[in-house]
């Protein structure tokens, strides 16, 4: 898969990932602030109104407090920024320096997210881990995208989102059932870092 096609698929999986989010409770006790909630639904209108400006200037300020949704929000926004701004560029070393910096900006906050129980950073990640980057050297690593694949499939309300999830992986990847049964393990060991 070349490198903006693959690019694209992470970013629609985030957008329906971040939607199906809006649904699930909060784990984190910090982000169950009137206050705080208020304010990422004003930076998700910001976003919606696409005024990318105000939506990241709210995620970062909650993101750096520690909230997990607001982490991935930010990560998520600063993602969509970069290609926004680039989209249809011609892709040159300037190009490929400013995406980088982006993407590990991007996945800094969203391991963040992630690490504090949050699926929309999980479901990020899985995907992150499994698609891999072979035009910079980054192989694919199954079991740690299985791992975070199934932490955020384990939190939907839907009864077969984990075999669902794992039958679209399967499709989608050369995974052996080895790697399957370690990140399952893997997952049912993990525990939230705040």
């Amino acid at each position: 898969m070349n490198r903006i096609a693959g690019s694209l698929l992470i970013i629609t999986l985030a957008v329906f990932v971040f939607n199906v989010t809006n649904t699930l409770a909060d784990s984190n006790t910090l982000e169950n602030t009137t206050i705080v909630n208020k304010e990422l639904s004003r930076a998700e209108r910001a976003m919606n109104n696409e005024d990318l400006a105000t939506a990241l200037k709210i995620a970062k300020k909650y993101a750096e407090q520690g909230h997990a949704k607001a982490q991935y929000m930010y990560g998520h926004y600063l993602y969509l920024k970069f290609y926004m701004e680039n989209y249809g560029k011609k892709m040159n070393d300037d190009v490929r320096t400013q995406e980088d910096e982006v993407n590990k900006e991007t996945l800094k906050w969203m391991i963040k997210s992630a690490n504090q129980g949050y699926v929309g950073g999980q479901a990020y990640l899985g995907g992150y881990y499994l698609e891999g980057d072979e035009m910079n050297g980054r192989q694919s690593e199954y079991v740690k995208g299985l791992m975070w694949s199934f932490l955020a499939a384990y939190q939907s309300k839907e009864k077969d989102s984990v075999e669902s999830m794992l039958e679209e992986v399967k499709m989608n990847y050369d995974i052996s059932d080895d790697d399957i049964k370690k990140a399952r393990i893997l997952a049912k060991q993990w525990k939230p870092v705040n």
